[in-house]
């Protein structure tokens, strides 16, 4: 008898974000009327997979629609933000400065291309824009859909300590043109404002899930981008 073939994370990460896809046409159908659109998710699926990308890939994708699917409801809410995340990192060129405005753009493209209402539209362009910055803004208090796609965009800054080790040794590598001074100023400005903002998370559940361990991490980063 022939052994079982050994798993395949890649297979079964591909499979699982074809079956997500699926799922949110479903679900777009039911609600917004639009049609399916397997090749928008073909060409999306392409751009997840860009070789350069290190962090920002299909597992990052993965990982934020795993948070959308345990912080957010049953509804449009949950719609947009799971139709934002497919397009928030769909552009990815590190130093280009504008990789959001052209994932918005393709985002409405795409939205404009299956008929979809200005109102989803007008949302799903809004959160993927949000994650350029994540709201600098401390007061800021973005619509449901907004808030939870950069929570969850966020939500590895309170992951355990391996994983977040993991987190920064990705974004490292997609800067490969920089040295490593360079970087780490870069990375201490990020991670400094990060750190001084009063909320991380703009939602409760992610909060309270993951905003302890995100000081932490962050704090320990900082100690380490000084040393």
């Amino acid at each position: 008898m022939a052994p079982d073939p050994a798993p395949d994370p890649a297979a079964d990460l591909a499979a699982d974000l074809v079956a997500r896809w699926d799922d949110l046409d479903h679900d777009l159908a039911a609600r917004w009327g639009l049609p399916a659109a397997p090749h928008h998710r073909d060409e999306l699926l392409g751009r997840w997979h860009e070789p350069h990308r290190r962090y920002h890939d299909v597992a990052h994708l993965a990982a934020v629609l795993g948070h959308l699917d345990r912080w957010t409801g049953d509804g449009r809410d949950r719609d947009a933000a799971r139709v934002a995340a497919w397009y928030h990192d769909a552009v990815q060129q590190p130093g280009a400065g504008d990789d959001e405005a052209r994932a918005a753009d393709l985002a409405r493209a795409h939205l404009a291309d299956r008929g979809a209402p200005a109102d989803l539209v007008d949302t799903v362009v809004a959160a993927v824009l949000a994650t350029a910055d994540h709201l600098r803004d401390p007061d800021a208090d973005p619509p449901p859909a907004v808030a939870v796609l950069l929570d969850a965009d966020l939500a590895v800054l309170g992951a355990d300590p391996d994983t977040y080790a993991a987190y920064r040794r990705g974004v490292r590598a997609e800067w490969p043109h920089l040295d490593d001074a360079t970087f780490a100023r870069g990375r201490r400005t990020v991670v400094t404002a990060l750190a001084a903002r009063r909320r991380l998370y703009l939602t409760e559940v992610a909060a309270r899930e993951r905003g302890a361990a995100a000081r932490e991490n962050l704090t320990a980063e900082l100690v380490d981008l000084s040393s």
